[in-house]
């Protein structure tokens, strides 16, 4: 998903410039048909960096319970709000799109590679925020008890609290 990136001189800070051709892909399990998501004009609609933020955002909520969080805890404040801290907001957290498609990653150290939370955050976990609020509404349920049918790049989530992925033959 990213183009091209940039690591600040201390290593706390990595800024991704992503693809602007990667459109949502709407996945059927029972059929196994995928379908490009379209806007209200019917264009297609483009993965960018503001669903990277809410989907990494989401996935560090203790609300969400995913078993995946810790593989992010490099990210400032990503364990301390994974883990509870009420001094702190999901907003505290060191993820912040710059534009539609810029995303930035502020470190609690400096970090050799980042390639675990740019492979978890930008390849495997960005969900379609329109579709998760259709599918898995502000009502108070876990997200156990609801289904996501959104995808992005080649992968469907299939079951949210289960986070199985599958293949689907359309992609980028």
């Amino acid at each position: 998903m990213a183009t091209d990136w940039s690591v600040s001189e201390d290593g706390l800070v990595w800024t991704f410039n992503m693809r602007d051709d990667v459109p949502w892909v709407a996945y059927n399990p029972a059929t196994g048909e995928a379908t490009v998501v379209t806007d209200d004009d019917g264009a297609p609609r483009m993965v960018n960096a503001h669903d990277v933020e809410y989907a990494v955002k989401r996935t560090l909520d203790p609300a969400t319970g995913s078993d995946y969080a810790y593989v992010t805890y490099v990210i400032k404040n990503a364990a301390a709000i994974n883990g509870g801290d009420e001094e702190l907001t999901i907003d505290d957290l060191g993820v912040k799109a710059l534009d539609d498609y810029t995303v930035q990653f502020t470190l609690e150290q400096p970090a050799g590679s980042m390639n675990p939370v740019v492979h978890t955050a930008m390849g495997d976990i960005p969900v379609d925020l329109e579709q998760v609020a259709e599918i898995w509404p502000p009502d108070g349920k876990s997200p156990a008890e609801h289904t996501v049918e959104a995808k992005a790049r080649d992968y469907a989530f299939e079951k949210l609290a289960q986070d199985v992925l599958s293949r689907t033959v359309q992609g980028w």
